[in-house]
């Protein structure tokens, strides 16, 4: 089970069965993922809705006057010999309230 925390933007990996923590998220690097201020993070729904395998998260930064959207997928390296609960992070698009729609691709 996966649990992001708000104020310091870290997610958590919880076992299910026994309800222990087991590491925080990390990227390649073995650094633990950090959002600060995550508002909220969610796995797609297939088709438009986004990939079923990507997790995507946004945050507010700067007093919630920006914010962050950030998808996070599988590492797609050779899975190591123990738990692996490390991910890359793919491309993160800034924007803020004042700035005008844009579409990212």
């Amino acid at each position: 089970m996966l649990v992001g925390e708000f104020g310091n933007g870290v997610i958590d990996v919880y076992d299910l069965s026994s309800g222990s923590l087991i590491d925080q998220m990390k990227d390649a690097t073995g650094a633990v993922i950090t959002n600060a201020s995550m508002w909220d993070m969610v796995f797609g729904g297939g088709g438009s809705s986004g990939d079923p395998n990507t997790m995507y998260i946004t945050a507010g930064l700067a007093n919630e006057q920006h914010g962050v959207f950030a998808a996070i997928t599988a590492n797609a390296a050779a899975p190591p010999t123990g738990a692996d609960f490390s991910i890359p992070l793919r491309r993160r698009a800034r924007w803020s309230l004042s700035d005008k729609p844009r579409r990212f691709k």
